[in-house]
This record gives structure tokens, sequence and C-alpha cells, in this order.
């Protein structure tokens, strides 16, 4: 299913960001971008990434901010006020103003007076500490994915009810149809003996009790009661996995198996019956159930 996530998080002036789509696909593809000095973590965004999705093209995109040089230069206060006292008690007095200036820059540029002890350097990045910073990051962005799926996936099982709705008509139109056929192809038989004995009378002789005999093994043969009853429980079983509330997890997969058993009973159904009512029933009842497949390809 389609979806996308997006978290981020400022630690220490470091800004790290990451984003995830992922777009429909049978099976799982991951594809991820970081910086070089995040690569280093990409076996394990990866692994987090498909502990948490089972099927799609997931892009995970992750990137960072490091802070500029203005933001992580700090004074050091004391220092700087020793160095101002000693210079005033050179002087003799206060700085001049025309000279505050360059005295001060002059200071600053003295050891101690100027540190970096929130500045992250690349070399740092790899450590737990950078990773306890990230992780967070993704887990929420898998969050925000999962919840966006959700959305799409309540809408693709109402479609999907309705498709089944729709099966479920056809198999009810297939089912009054069967009497008929039956009667259909009763007459048909006996025309055909009929027709017969006109060619062949007085030759041939026909027992009634083999043509009830015949008639029986007819029926049996274009019998589909079995095959509507599997596809109907099949049916029973789709819907209530389509209507839970908690789906389980690979509910897709078991989808798919159902998907297959159904075609399976509806290619059945079309190969036992000659009838050409219920063999276009049959025809709209694959089409439906392909549309299904379709669908639930994209169901984790």
């Amino acid at each position: 299913m389609t979806g996308f996530g997006e978290a981020s998080t400022v630690s220490n002036g470091w800004q790290v960001r990451v984003e995830i789509r992922s777009v429909n696909n049978r099976h799982l593809k991951v594809s991820l971008r970081a910086e070089d000095a995040l690569q280093c973590f990409e076996a394990e965004l990866e692994r987090l990434v498909r502990a948490a999705l089972h099927r799609g093209t997931v892009q995970v995109s992750i990137e960072s901010v490091r802070p500029s040089r203005a933001d992580v230069y700090k004074i050091n206060q004391v220092a700087l006020r020793a160095y101002l006292s000693q210079v005033t008690e050179v002087l003799g007095g206060p700085i001049p103003d025309p000279s505050i200036g360059s005295i001060v820059a002059g200071i600053l540029a003295l050891p101690g007076v100027v540190s970096e002890p929130s500045r992250r350097s690349t070399e740092s990045v790899g450590k737990d500490e950078d990773w306890a910073i990230i992780r967070p990051v993704l887990d929420e962005a898998i969050v925000r994915l999962g919840q966006m799926r959700q959305c799409e996936g309540a809408n693709m099982a109402l479609e999907l009810l309705a498709m089944s709705r729709q099966v479920r008509g056809l198999v009810a139109k297939v089912r009054l149809r069967i009497p008929l056929s039956l009667v259909s192809q009763q007459d048909r038989l006996r025309e055909r003996v009929s027709q017969l004995l006109v060619l062949h009378e007085p030759t041939v002789q026909v027992d009634s009790s083999h043509l009830a005999r015949e008639i029986a093994l007819l029926a049996d043969r274009v019998d589909i009661s079995e095959e509507m009853v599997r596809l109907e429980s099949h049916l029973d079983q789709f819907d209530t996995m389509m209507a839970a509330k908690s789906p389980a997890e690979g509910m897709g997969r078991k989808l798919e198996f159902l998907i297959q058993e159904m075609g399976r009973e509806a290619n059945t159904m079309g190969a036992k019956s000659p009838d050409v009512e219920i063999s276009r029933s049959v025809v709209e009842i694959k089409a439906t159930m392909e549309r299904i497949r379709e669908l639930v390809l994209n169901v984790e």
C-alpha cells in the first residue's frame, strides 16, 4: 500500500529528519538514501523497516544538518574576564574606546576563551549516542507511515467487501439457474434419444430405466453445488478477515490463498456446467475475483 511518514528532531543543535515513502508491491523492496556520515546506520535502518513492513517498495531518506560555527561557539566567561582584568591592569585603567574592538578580538583568539563543547563532528557519527537520537525518529516515521497505510487499507477493505458482495450475487444467480439448467439438459438428452428412435425404429429399443440412469449420471456430471458451497465458504472467511478490527499479521498472503481457492472453484463450475447462462455468470465471477486479487496483492 502507498503511504508517507516523516519525523524529525533536534538534539544539541543537530537536526535529524527521516522520510519514508511506500508504493504498491506484492513483495518488500527497501532502498535507503543517507549522507556519507550516516551510511554506517543503513543496515540497522533496513532491518527495522523490514521488521515493521512486509510489502511495498519502500524508500527511506535520512538527512541531518550539523550546527553552524556560530551556533557551536561557546565563550568561557571566566577566562575572558581574567584576560580583560590583566589587560586593564597593564594599561593602568579602562581600555580606550578606539582600541576595544581590536583588543577583544585578540583576546577571543587566545587559548581557552572560545570552545566548542556541543559541536558534533563527523567522527562522532556511528556512536551509541548518535543512534539513540536517530532510532526514535525512524520509529516515529514508521508509525506515521503505518497510519496513512491503515487509512488506505480501510478504504480498500470497503472496496473488497463490495466486490465480495458482487461475487455472492453472481453465485446466487447461478443457484437459481441450476434447476432450469438441469431440466434443459434432461430435455436435450430425451430429444436426442427420440431423434435416434426416429432414425432406427423399430430396430432400436430403449429401456426406460437405462434412460433414467443416464439422466441421473448427467445430473451428477453437471452438478456444481459442491463447488458453490466451497466458494461461499471461502467468501465467508474473506469477509471475516476484511471486517476484522485488528487484522492478523500476514493477512495479505492468507487472502491471496483464499482468492486462489475461489478461482479454482469458479474454474470447476465453468468446466462442469454446459449451461450458457451459468457460464456467463462464472465469467463475471472470475473477472471480479481477478480485480480482488490485484487489490489483495497490496495488502500487508
